[in-house]
């Protein structure tokens, strides 16, 4: 089957934890086919504020994944879970532009994210693909 007529994805945490989603269908428009397009890339570095909470953050942060990659603009959002260091976690994100990454911040399910002070963020970084 084509990747342009998949109609369901998956984002997996590195310990098997998983979440579905649903993609547009549309030919040569699914978040799929725009993954290494050019972009607006972020990767960030989080760290657990209590380790006593990771189960917590783990589900938060599938259920955040899984929100963002509905808005629009936004077509990578993927949660990786460091294997030595279980306080870290590292977010690929991919946008349209500056602009959707900005409105990312202002969806509901991000505030309700931030709002649980789970995680911080040490660093992140903008990157864009080589043409």
């Amino acid at each position: 089957m084509d990747i342009a007529h998949r109609s369901a994805c998956q984002v997996r945490l590195s310990d098997g934890l998983k979440t579905e989603w649903q993609v547009d269908a549309r030919p040569m428009e699914t978040k799929e086919t725009t993954m290494f397009t050019s972009g607006y890339y972020i990767t960030a570095e989080l760290r657990l504020k209590d380790a006593a909470k990771i189960g917590q953050a783990k589900q938060a942060l599938s259920v955040l994944a899984e929100k963002t990659l509905t808005e629009t603009g936004c077509s990578i959002f993927t949660v990786h879970h460091d294997t030595n260091e279980p306080t870290r976690f590292l977010l690929w994100e991919r946008f349209d532009d500056e602009q959707a990454f900005k409105r990312h911040f202002d969806e509901p399910h991000t505030r309700d994210y931030m709002a649980l002070d789970l995680t911080e963020v040490v660093q992140y970084f903008v990157s864009n693909v080589l043409d």
